[in-house]
C-alpha cells in the first residue's frame, strides 16, 4: 500500500503529537479559548461542553501515550541492565584470566630467578676452587 500524500501528513502530525502530547492540548485549549470568544454566549457554552469532553479525551489519550512511552523507557533500562551485566561478567572473567597469567609468570620468573641464582653460586663456587 502506497502512502498518498495526505495519509503522510495525517502520519506525520500522530508522530508530532505522540511525541508532544502536552503540546498538542495546550494547542487544543488555546484554540477553544480563541473559538469560544469569536461565537455568541450560546454558542460559546455549547462549545464549551463539547472543548471539555475533547479535553477529556485528549487527557486520556496524552495518559496512554505517557505510559507507552514509560513501558518502553521500562523495557530499554532492563535490556541495557542486562547487557552492563553480561558484560560485568566478560570483564570479570577476562580479569580473573589475566591474574592467573600474572600469577604464573610471577612463579615463572621466580623459578628462573632462583635458577639464575643457583647458577651464579655454582659458577662462583667453581670460579674459587
Amino acid at each position: 500500500m502506497t502512502d498518498t500524500p495526505d495519509s503522510t501528513e495525517a502520519k506525520g502530525l500522530v508522530d508530532q503529537i505522540k511525541a508532544h502530547p502536552g503540546v498538542a492540548i495546550a494547542s487544543g485549549l488555546a484554540l477553544g479559548v480563541v473559538v469560544s470568544a469569536l461565537l455568541p454566549r450560546g454558542s460559546a457554552r455549547k462549545l464549551a461542553k463539547s472543548a471539555a469532553a475533547a479535553a477529556a479525551v485528549g487527557t486520556e489519550a496524552g495518559l496512554v501515550l505517557a505510559r507507552q512511552a514509560r513501558e518502553k523507557a521500562e523495557a530499554a533500562a532492563s535490556e541495557a541492565v542486562v547487557t552492563l551485566h553480561a558484560a560485568e561478567d566478560s570483564a570479570g572473567e577476562g580479569l580473573r584470566r589475566l591474574r592467573r597469567g600474572a600469577a604464573h609468570a610471577a612463579g615463572s620468573t621466580r623459578s628462573v630467578g632462583l635458577d639464575l641464582a643457583h647458577a651464579a653460586i655454582r659458577l662462583l663456587g667453581a670460579l674459587r676452587r
